[in-house]
């Protein structure tokens, strides 16, 4: 008869364990889905090794209970699972099997419990684990540590097929990180609910004169020659553009033509008047029409006179496309250009029709000028107005006007930008969600 340590009964002990092995592991990696790979891990691992209590961690997650041999529900709030969690938080997540010393075993788990802590490194997805527990066997010992290499192997590759790449919020919230994250978001929250911030409206800009000096068609014609192009500056009595002077000179000869006649006609009848007394009526009636055609033809007269216009001041020509005036036929009082003084110029701003706000007069107005993006001006701003019109992009929004602070040095007439304009102070989420929630609004009707 042979005893237990009797090198026959070694190895018959040998060849179970290793059927028990190729059966574990034959059932693992054809287990139909994780809770199934699950119950193997924690129950049939005891045909391998004999132990009293299974569980299973998912040690990325803080760690955090999976399951626990023999039972179905997880009970993750019993004082030994909470003792269980302390114990494994501070375990290694790779490496071989590991037997925990008596001394570091909490007194939840109770005072004759034997330990054993297999990590499984599911790499580049999470890290798991099992760990045993003896309450009445012997304690764990090199041999079991050694042989408990083939099964990690073979669980590690099980649970790869299964465990997907655990959330990025899950992968965050572990350990210390997880205090540091929730007083972040808390923190956030507070500064989006506390932190006030004045609404801003960006728009465009365009530097424009304070007080042009309109000139318009002294009388009524064609333009034949415009003499400036846009942005000229001109000296005072300078030409600017000229009509037609044929038809005026045309004029002027008919004009003349007819003072002649009504003379040569009074002057007949003066000669006869001195013998017929009937005919000094006549004389006055033509004495009357003399005079008559005599005003017309001084206004002939001025009108030539003026078919070249002048620039009333000094300054900077605005205007549109000098050849759409060229031969253009204008009529008394009509406006053609302007004349302003580079020097006084404003602001004027653009609003879009979803940016009309209470401004504040807290804030000044930030300008950035295209010519010179490099550098802010500020102007404070005079009104905005009540109702929409149309601008010259031709989209409709609301006009306002600013005056420069600082001084206008640099810059010039026409130039164009973008001002940035400040409202109320509102709360950080409203300054964020404003527009999005508009476009949200008008999207569903509401």
């Amino acid at each position: 008869m042979t005893t237990a340590g009797d090198p026959p009964s070694q190895a018959i002990a040998a060849i179970q364990r290793l059927a028990a092995l190729q059966q574990v592991s034959q059932a693992a990696i054809t287990a139909g889905s994780e809770r199934e790979l699950q119950f193997i891990m924690l129950n049939q691992t005891a045909a391998l090794f004999p132990f009293d209590r299974a569980t299973l961690w998912n040690v990325r997650a803080g760690p955090r209970l999976v399951g626990v041999s023999g039972a179905v529900k997880v009970n993750r709030d019993a004082e030994p699972a909470r003792a269980a969690r302390r114990l494994v938080a501070g375990l290694p997540t790779a490496g071989d099997a590991i037997a925990v010393a008596g001394d570091d075993i909490p007194e939840a788990l109770g005072a004759e419990t034997s330990v054993l802590w297999l990590p499984l490194p599911v790499e580049g997805k999470s890290a798991w684990g099992l760990l045993f527990e003896r309450l009445s066997h012997p304690v764990w010992n090199r041999a079991d540590i050694k042989a408990m290499a083939p099964i990690a192997k073979v669980y590690t590759g099980a649970l790869r097929l299964f465990v997907r790449r655990e959330p990025w919020y899950r992968r965050v919230m572990v350990g210390r990180n997880r205090a540091v994250v929730t007083g972040g978001l808390i923190a956030a929250v507070l500064a989006l609910l506390l932190v006030r911030l004045p609404l801003r409206i960006v728009a465009p800009c365009e530097v424009v004169a304070t007080r042009p000096l309109p000139v318009n068609a002294p009388l009524d014609g064609v333009i034949k020659t415009v003499l400036v192009r846009p942005g000229q500056g001109v000296a005072e009595s300078e030409p600017l553009f000229t009509y037609d002077d044929d038809a005026l000179a045309d004029e002027v000869d008919v004009a003349q033509k007819q003072v002649e006649l009504a003379r040569s006609n009074l002057e007949r009848i003066m000669a006869i008047a001195l013998v017929d007394r009937n005919a000094r009526a006549e004389a006055r009636l033509l004495n009357n029409r003399l005079a008559q055609e005599e005003v017309r033809l001084e206004s002939a007269l001025r009108r030539a006179g003026n078919a070249t216009v002048t620039a009333p001041e000094a300054g900077t020509v605005i205007m549109g496309d000098p050849a759409e005036l060229s031969g253009r036929p204008v009529r008394l009082g009509e406006a053609i250009l302007l004349i302003a003084n580079q020097a006084d110029n404003r602001l004027r701003i653009w609003l879009p029709q979803d940016d009309r706000i209470d401004f504040t007069e807290r804030h000044d107005v930030k300008v950035f000028l295209n010519a010179d993006a490099g550098r802010s001006r500020r102007a404070r701003l005079e009104y905005v107005a009540a109702h929409a019109q149309q601008g010259q992009d031709g989209i409709y929004g609301f006009m306002a006007e600013a005056e420069w602070l600082g001084g206008t040095d640099g810059v010039k007439l026409g130039l164009r930008g973008t001002a940035v304009l400040y409202g109320e102070d509102v709360t950080l989420v409203y300054w964020l969600v404003r527009k999005p929630l508009a476009v949200v609004r008008r999207f569903l009707g509401v």
